[in-house]
């Protein structure tokens, strides 16, 4: 397996997708090798039956980058697109000298594409590629360099899985994928890592969004939202946790709309934290433009706070007991927030019914029918 980022250090879905996955594989009998770019915190394998393999050095090649004169969107780091070249031939290397006979070459997203196509053509051997997201997704103007790198993914892999119908759709759509080689394969929520939301008389109600800051998230969406719910309830803070270049925009918008007292910007939290914010807030905001899936809803109704999520994401299609809003309506928005603030009852019934939708999506299944995948493209 070829991955790109891995705990302790992660920044967002893609490494907490990883981590699970190859630890339920782990559990499930499979043996995974996992290829990944030098981290800034030495990753611990999370099984018996997972290696980590680093490439790369502290003057190379780092999942976090590295000093190049490589021009590339602000959406992206300068330094990026050759630390990405540089992992391709490293880890193509050093997966064809490892001397370990691989059945298959699993890789994730456009950042390991390029080594998951090498090393599928040094070794002979499948390609599955899993697509968490797309450069349609992240930018409201995409990339041409990324969507052809991601186009090749889809062309070249033997399986594509998708992490949902919705994306599924843009990569036949958009990509140009064979649909008769994709598969939905949904994320998952260890449900015993969170803490569940406790009861208590707090006066000030607090309402969360949590996520990169960037229009595909919809960040300011939430805030002209917030702005609204302050008109009609005085009590209410409101946290936007995470970081991004969005920023410098986002605290003059709450200053525009005259909430900057009511909103607290707390930057990037690591994942003990994270947990503990999920729990002690009244309402989790998810209004994301586009959003393939959102792992951050799984992890707000693990902990048992009422979720409104955007009706454009992925996870919309197996979170059954959400309230769904379209990303632009700020209006409706509000009212959803205001009612679950309003309404105790209300709130303690969607906790307890997306509590159970959260005990039923566990990695486990995830890791199941990842394993089918693999026996498709072996012929097993």
């Amino acid at each position: 397996m070829l991955g790109w980022e891995f705990p302790p250090t992660i920044t967002g879905g893609l490494g907490v997708h990883c981590f699970e996955l190859v630890s339920s594989l782990g559990k499930l009998g499979v043996e995974v090798d996992l290829y990944l770019p030098l981290q800034k915190s030495p990753p611990v394998p999370p099984h018996p039956k997972v290696r980590i393999i680093q490439v790369g050095s502290g003057m190379g090649v780092g999942a976090y980058g590295r000093a190049t004169g490589g021009l590339a969107p602000d959406n992206y780091s300068r330094d990026l697109i050759g630390a990405i070249e540089d992992f391709a031939h490293l880890s193509a290397a050093a997966i064809k000298s490892s001397g370990t006979r691989y059945d298959l070459v699993h890789c994730h997203d456009w950042l390991t594409i390029s080594a998951g196509v090498m090393a599928r053509r040094a070794l002979g051997i499948p390609l599955v590629l899993t697509m968490h997201s797309t450069e349609y997704d992240r930018n409201p103007v995409p990339w041409n360099w990324i969507s052809d790198i991601e186009s090749l993914g889809v062309k070249i892999a033997d399986r594509t899985i998708a992490v949902s119908e919705r994306m599924k759709g843009s990569l036949v759509g958009k990509l140009g994928a064979d649909p008769g080689k994709v598969r939905v394969v949904y994320n998952g929520i260890d449900t015993a890592k969170y803490r569940k939301k406790e009861g208590g008389a707090r006066k000030e109600k607090l309402v969360l969004f949590l996520g990169r800051l960037t229009h595909q998230k919809g960040p300011e969406q939430f805030l002209r939202a917030a702005e609204k719910v302050r008109r009609h309830n005085k009590d209410v803070r409101f946290l936007v946790v995470g970081e991004g270049g969005l920023l410098p925009r986002l605290i003059s918008l709450s200053i525009e709309l005259g909430i900057a007292d009511r909103v607290s910007f707390w930057g990037f939290v690591p994942e003990n934290e994270k947990r503990e914010i999920y729990s002690l807030c009244d309402v989790y905001v998810m209004p994301s433009v586009s959003e393939p899936f959102g792992i951050s809803a799984l992890e707000a109704m693990a902990s048992g706070t009422p979720c409104i999520i955007s009706k454009n994401s992925g996870v919309s299609e197996i979170a059954r007991n959400c309230l769904l809003v379209d990303f632009w309506d700020v209006d409706e928005m509000a009212s959803q927030i205001l009612a679950l603030l309003r309404y105790p009852s209300m709130s303690r019934v969607m906790s307890s019914h997306e509590l159970k939708d959260a005990s039923r999506l566990g990695w486990e299944e995830t890791a199941k029918k990842t394993i089918t995948v693999y026996n498709e493209v072996l012929g097993i």
